[in-house]
């Protein structure tokens, strides 16, 4: 479950980034009062902060909370796409390299940049809606545990600040209020409260050792490619018969051999060309869709044990040993724990796909590349407030 993370102490990273990042930001010369509810949204767009912008099924979602997660998902990709392109020259086009600034009106795969990061910022909100739903839906509550985790995690990041005295400055610089803040912050803990529902026996959500088959396969290969694993140039006839007779021989010494479980072994490590056979010798735990299609579809074929025929795919030949997926997670917690956050993943996203979603048509009316760029300004100035920036 990539997107749980500590949440305010990514937002410190990025708003530390943002600085300087602004291009021309049209008018910011907007009074911002560091005390009570965060205005910079309001100011910047007109719209109140407790106005509904979306509903997702029965949950309304303000335009405090909207604007909040559009803001992070730029300032996410922002500080990759500049990081990426500085550290390995990627994503220049995307990149003005005079200014060093993001070209939020550039292509990206048909669409322009910012459009891309309003999907996103959607899909966001959705995502994070779903976790409230299931936690409510099944009776999930923040512990005592967790709340203490929270304040720890709060005075972590008050500390770096500078202070309880700054805190609201940082909270004008996200746009939020404490209170909504707070409940962005839950998220992860209760995703992490629905995920030990997958472990407690009796649960809603529990997932017995024998349904792990369901979400997962083990399975190891004989790997005769068929092109450069390097470059993906196919290999020319004469070497492409070469390597099918081989793959050919492979498999009648497994199926005459007197122990064909050691003998696939033995020949993987002398024969296949697996590159990813160095870091996984033993074969690969894998969810739908991680690996080539030729390879699962096989794979899902087999019991525990049995060894497939030739199968034919663009990377080249594949014998395939289904092995006991439990043999594996009754050593692995962690592997175990990775299947059981897809499994819940898949029960978040059919929550979401079953609820409907609107938007209220106040949003068709931003021009969402100058609102991102605007709010980095007004990020700008009030950075310039902090304690010591004058030094900086």
């Amino acid at each position: 479950m990539k997107k749980i993370i500590c949440i305010l102490l990514v937002q410190l990273m990025l708003l530390s980034s943002m600085a300087g990042c602004a291009a021309a930001p049209g008018n910011t010369d907007m009074e911002i009062s560091l005390e009570g509810t965060p205005t910079v949204f309001t100011e910047l767009t007109g719209i109140p902060l407790d106005k509904t912008v979306m509903k997702v099924g029965s949950r309304e979602i303000s335009a405090e909370q909207f604007f909040y997660w559009v803001c992070y998902v730029c300032g996410s990709l922002e500080h990759n796409m500049l990081s990426d392109y500085n550290s390995y020259g990627m994503y220049g086009s995307y990149i003005d390299r005079d200014t060093m600034k993001v070209q939020w009106d550039s292509d990206y795969n048909g669409v322009p940049l910012v459009d891309y990061a309003l999907s996103e910022a959607k899909s966001t909100i959705r995502y994070y809606i779903s976790i409230e739903e299931a936690a409510e839906k099944l009776g999930v509550t923040l512990t005592d545990t967790d709340r203490k985790a929270m304040k720890q995690v709060r005075d972590q990041a008050v500390k770096e600040m500078g202070g309880e005295k700054t805190y609201p400055l940082y909270l004008q610089m996200l746009g939020v209020s404490e209170e909504t803040f707070e409940r962005i912050s839950a998220y992860p803990y209760l995703y992490n409260e629905l995920l030990n529902l997958v472990f407690q026996e009796g649960s809603p959500l529990y997932l017995a050792d024998e349904d792990y088959n369901n979400y997962a396969t083990y399975a190891d290969q004989i790997l005769i490619a068929t092109q450069n694993m390097q470059s993906g140039e196919k290999l020319p006839p004469d070497a492409y018969l070469e390597k099918y007779n081989l793959a050919e021989d492979l498999l009648k010494q497994l199926q005459s051999a007197a122990d064909p479980i050691a003998t696939f072994q033995k020949l993987a490590d002398e024969y296949s060309e697996d590159p990813g056979r160095v870091a996984n010798p033993n074969g690969y735990v894998y969810t739908p869709g991680t690996m080539v299609g030729e390879f699962e579809s096989a794979a899902a074929a087999l019991e525990p044990g049995q060894i497939s025929d030739l199968v034919q795919s663009d990377y080249g030949f594949h014998i395939i040993l289904r092995k006991d997926l439990m043999e594996v997670l009754n050593k692995s917690e962690d592997q175990k724990k990775g299947i059981a956050r897809e499994y819940l993943d898949d029960y978040l996203a059919k929550q979401r796909a079953a609820s409907e979603v609107e938007y209220d048509s106040c949003l068709k009316n931003i021009n969402w590349s100058d609102f991102y760029i605007r709010y980095t300004a007004v990020v700008d100035k009030l950075m310039e407030q902090m304690p010591g920036a004058a030094e900086k």
